[in-house]
């Protein structure tokens, strides 16, 4: 038995998991309406699963018009052409199982990466995925256009490899399976489904039953649909997204629940809960019921635009008072940071934010944690307290900061061209100016600025200047709320304008823009690939090659009232290649 298969069996999986659900054909799933069929699926799927991950409509790829199966095949190419040099000339003898079947799961991949071609594997383009939780173990459901056909392709990667899985027999299925420390995978094919988990051999009766549907939960995803009441919530799309719940882990943890789905399946494990004190349940307690979830989903999907959420809930106070030091992001509705290489802003105002986190620190000292685990933050509290009391008071006049680079090129080992600006919004930009002239004497030393936001010229080093001829002249420009600085052909007039203008918008505190495609091609262009080997260039000519129609990248963080989220936004430039056709 192949101890290590269950890691590669996983691996399939997940490439699996990510070729179904491409609606093609279906007109009517691709179009998104207040009328949604629940899968079938859903009625096994427990409701008080603590996590669950996947689909309720297909994503409508080729509608999309995005190259999922084109990026499916560059990556199976590669990877096999990978496997295949480790092992290349070596005795059949001394191949390892996990390369023997590496190799055989790309050959039933290899050439298959089309809507006709993984038909050939029994899937199907509208296939439902959903991973979750029966209990706190993980279960896989993939839909099959055909089980015979899947069960086919299995048997053909195990005739490969040269030894099969051990199966075993539960209720009218008879399944492949490993075991190991006390542990079950099962991979099950169905009719309709591939099944796939692991759970304890103690808990395992109960679980395959839940998983092959022989049993039913309690109550069910399709009766009590916790993802699509989340995707609602969240303006979400029902396409792939998911949640994480883990209050009833801790229930169990904290011998709050014995009875329920969740404590069997981890009681199962015969592990003693941990023993803690009054104090310790309690402030445990407090802790994890004030976040009750992390979520994540779709937003946007058109043909160039990609928009999603990640967040975690919180229900306590504090998002609402750290939301009390949120500024706005200078220069943040500007076109150009938007199209640039690189941008990152930050919108806080460092005075609030030292006097709220100070607030926090009196909180806890107000009223210090009792458990004998957690009394180290009420040190950590103090320690806060007094260093953030020692902030300088220029550092505190700081109420937000940008760096945008629009264009930077080299050549020959030469910078040829380099285009960026910097911002700090400042409630006293005089002081901050006069604190920054006391670390850089020697370049800022006899500078002076007007609050007008007129750009002042400054010297470079003899040393830069000698070395580095083309290296453009940095440009300052300071107003009654900004400093600024500018480096570039024509950044000098645009600092100026954000300068006297910084914004006041409702921004993200945190906000980070990049534009992968051009960074490409500027290590594409700048790159010795003729000191490479072939696979090397070959790799870095592939990854070029599937950035390049991925444009300006967004990530984003914020805190709102009802938790701390992360957002997304790509475009792309799928039109453009599909014009280049």
């Amino acid at each position: 038995m192949l101890k290590s298969r269950s890691i590669c069996y996983g691996i399939i999986i997940l490439m699996l998991a990510g070729l179904v659900g491409c609606n093609k054909n279906k007109k009517d799933d691709a179009k998104l309406t207040n009328k949604l069929k629940i899968p079938e699926s859903f009625k096994y799927i427990p409701a008080d699963t603590p996590y669950m991950f996947g689909d309720i409509k297909a994503i409508p790829y080729e509608e999309l018009g995005w190259p999922i199966f084109d990026s499916y095949a560059a990556s199976v190419a590669q990877l096999r052409q990978t496997v295949a040099t480790n092992v290349e000339g070596m005795p059949p003898e001394m191949v390892s199982a996990d390369d023997r079947l590496a190799l055989a799961v790309l050959d039933e991949l290899d050439g298959r990466m089309t809507p006709e071609g993984i038909k050939e594997l029994g899937l199907s383009t509208s296939s439902h995925f959903a991973l979750y939780g029966i209990g706190v173990w993980p279960a896989v459901r993939i839909e099959l256009s055909d089980s015979t056909k899947f069960s086919a392709a299995l048997d053909r990667i195990e005739a490969k490899v040269g030894e099969k899985m051990p199966t075993k027999t539960f209720d009218k299925y008879t399944f492949r399976y490993i075991e190991n420390d006390g542990m079950t995978i099962p991979l099950i094919v169905t009719e309709t489904e591939l099944l796939m988990g692991i759970t304890p051999q103690k808990f395992e009766q109960e679980y395959l039953g839940l998983l092959t549907g022989t049993a039913r939960p309690a109550k069910s995803m399709f009766e009590d649909n916790k993802l699509r009441a989340m995707q609602k919530d969240y303006g979400m799309l029902p396409y792939v997204s998911g949640y994480t719940d883990m209050r009833p882990v801790f229930d169990v943890m904290l011998g709050k629940e014995t009875e329920s789905l969740v404590a069997r399946s981890l009681l199962a494990l015969g592990e003693p809960l941990p023993e803690l004190s009054a104090e310790c349940q309690t402030e445990y307690t407090e802790m994890y019921q004030s976040v009750p979830r992390m979520v994540f989903g779709y937003t946007t999907l058109t043909k160039d635009r990609v928009k999603g959420v990640f967040g975690v809930e919180v229900t306590s106070e504090l998002p609402k008072r750290l939301m009390a030091a949120k500024a706005s992001v200078p220069g943040y509705e500007d076109d150009h940071r938007r199209t640039a290489m690189f941008s990152m802003g930050l919108g806080l105002d460092l005075g609030k934010l030292v006097d709220v986190l100070r607030d926090e620190a009196q909180r806890v000292g107000a009223n210090p944690y009792k458990c004998e685990n957690l009394v180290w933050i009420n040190d950590s509290a103090e320690e806060a307290y007094f260093n953030l009391g020692n902030m300088p008071p220029f550092a505190r006049t700081i109420q937000g900061v940008d760096f945008v680079l629009s264009d930077v090129d080299f050549e020959d080992d030469q910078l040829r061209k380099l285009q960026l600006i910097a911002l700090v919004k400042s409630s006293n930009p005089q002081d901050l100016f006069n604190n920054l002239k006391l670390f850089f004497p020697e370049q800022l030393g006899t500078v002076t600025l007007a609050a007008d936001s007129k750009p002042v010229a400054l010297q470079l080093p003899p040393e830069v200047a000698m070395n580095m001829p083309t290296m453009p002249i940095p440009h300052l420009a300071m107003s009654q709320s900004a400093l600024g600085l500018a480096m570039g052909e024509g950044m000098q007039d645009l600092m100026s304008k954000q300068v006297a203008e910084p914004g006041e918008g409702n921004t993200p505190i945190l906000s980070l823009t990049y534009d992968i495609a051009k960074f490409m091609g500027l290590i594409m262009k700048n790159i010795p690939m003729d000191t490479m080997s072939e696979d090397e260039r070959k790799n870095f000519e592939n990854l070029a090659k599937m950035n390049e129609v991925v444009g300006p990248t967004t990530a984003s963080f914020d805190i709102r009232e009802n938790g701390f989220f992360f957002d997304f936004d790509a475009v792309l430039y799928l039109k453009d290649k599909q014009a280049e056709k």
